[in-house]
């Protein structure tokens, strides 16, 4: 399979799209704001409804030690109670200010974050860049060095330098590799 390098605007959308830490901070801040929702719902009144039935059936002890049958039927009661906070000192908005500054406070750290991954991200796509320059700059010079091997054996054989020219080539064919 062959290697196809995306680009650095790939690599960065991927990244924050996926990164753990992003989609945390993301979610910090839809937090924080649900936060902000449930303070400013202490202005609203509150509204409580209840229901129940009973029934009674046996028998009972009367004053005079006999006993009573009881008639059964049933005993329903309901009721339906409100609230509301008239006033609080400033609590509530005091409540509410202070969770607006958490929604700040996440969307802060949302950006930091997504600064702190864009940089590990250009970081990493720059040293690959950085590998690729270095591989090929050593392809050239194993290359260079065998071309130089190839001559120095050639003029041995020609007779015109000595076996350690040649072997000065092989020690830098070496290298290259």
């Amino acid at each position: 399979s062959t290697f196809k390098q995306g680009s650095l605007a790939d690599a960065l959308k991927l990244a924050n799209d996926n990164n753990v830490s992003n989609i945390t901070a993301d979610n910090s801040i839809r937090s924080a704001n649900n936060q902000v929702r449930s303070a400013k719902a202490q202005w609203y009144p509150n509204l409580t409804a209840s229901a129940g039935q009973s029934i009674q059936q046996g028998d009972r002890l009367g004053q005079s030690n006999n006993i009573i049958s009881i008639a059964s039927k049933w005993a329903y009661n309901t009721s339906l109670n409100s609230a509301m906070t008239v006033y609080d000192g400033g609590k509530t908005r005091a409540d509410v200010r202070t969770q607006q500054a958490n929604v700040a406070v996440a969307q802060a750290n949302e950006v930091n974050t997504e600064f702190s991954v864009s940089l590990q991200v250009k970081q990493a796509y720059n040293a690959v860049l950085a590998a690729k320059e270095s591989e090929g700059a050593a392809r050239a010079q194993l290359a260079t060095a065998q071309l130089q091997l190839q001559t120095s054996i050639a003029k041995v054989n020609a007779g015109a330098a000595n076996v350690s020219d040649s072997l000065q080539s092989v020690v830098q064919v070496g290298n290259a590799q």
